[in-house]
């Protein structure tokens, strides 16, 4: 699954396309690049339009206690937001949105 980053250092915004079959393994090592190139507080835009598979996640308690960990290390995470039209990636996404306390992730999805 292809995924292109473009990091925007004058906007403060990281700008992901994806591309096929969508891991949450890949979406970590995004993550990590972003914490190691020290932009943890940049937005994130992710587009999704070409994601044509969702694969599962593991258990999103763990992403939920992995990202507070984070968060007490090296403060709040910038605001994610999601481009997608599929159905599956939006409800993978409403619900780590529930269970992830606002105070360490704001993230959405969008149709357009």
């Amino acid at each position: 699954m292809p995924l292109f980053t473009w990091r925007q250092d004058a906007r403060r915004r990281i700008l992901v396309t994806a591309e096929g079959e969508l891991s949450f393994a890949a979406v970590a090592m995004v993550i990590e690049g972003q914490l190691e190139d020290g932009a943890w507080s940049y937005g994130v835009l992710y587009d999704a339009r070409l994601v044509t598979e969702v694969l599962p996640a593991d258990d999103l308690g763990n992403w939920v206690e992995k990202l507070q960990t984070l968060v007490s290390e090296h403060g709040p995470r910038g605001p994610v937001a999601v481009v997608t039209t599929s159905p599956d990636l939006r409800a993978v996404i409403k619900n780590y949105s529930e269970q992830t306390p606002e105070s360490l992730l704001q993230i959405q999805a969008f149709d357009q």
